[in-house]
């Protein structure tokens, strides 16, 4: 079943020209050569870089904010839970022996 279900996707990745492997064939670099100049190459990497490095510290910064806001619901919800409890001690009656 897994065998089937990895042919499944293999099958549909070819179906649209992709490949698992990150290294281009020698006929998409000759092609991509031709279209754009080192510099204009290396300038477009740049940018991507650029925006892959905002892009993540945007990322990092939401997890961050939202683990604080986690952190701080458990930290109510908790507060709220012994409250509680003190509450319910106070309501037990002492016990008389």
């Amino acid at each position: 079943m897994i065998e089937s279900r990895f042919h499944k996707s293999v099958l549909h990745c070819r179906s649209y020209n992709m490949e698992f492997s990150p290294s281009l064939s020698r006929a998409s670099v000759k092609s991509v050569s031709s279209q754009y100049s080192v510099e204009e190459l290396q300038e477009k990497i740049g940018e991507l870089r650029k925006q892959h490095r905002e892009n993540v510290g945007e990322f990092l910064k939401v997890q961050t904010m939202q683990r604080e806001r986690m952190i701080q619901g458990l930290e109510e919800k908790l507060a709220a839970r012994r409250d509680r409890r003190e509450r319910k001690v106070e309501e037990i009656p002492p016990v008389s022996i």
